[in-house]
């Protein structure tokens, strides 16, 4: 493992905890979306 693995080792990693970070923030997004607009659709019907 020269300086090249090394580099390579650190792109992957990078990579995989980037795409675990946006697998979360789009849950979140997802869960704050359902709490936010569900209640909204709900008092328009009611309207």
């Amino acid at each position: 493992m020269g300086p090249g693995g090394e580099l390579f080792g650190l792109l992957l990693f990078s990579l995989g905890s980037g795409l675990l970070l946006a697998r979360t923030c789009f849950a979140l997004l997802e869960s704050v979306r359902e709490t936010t607009v569900l209640p909204t659709m709900r008092s328009r019907r009611l309207r």
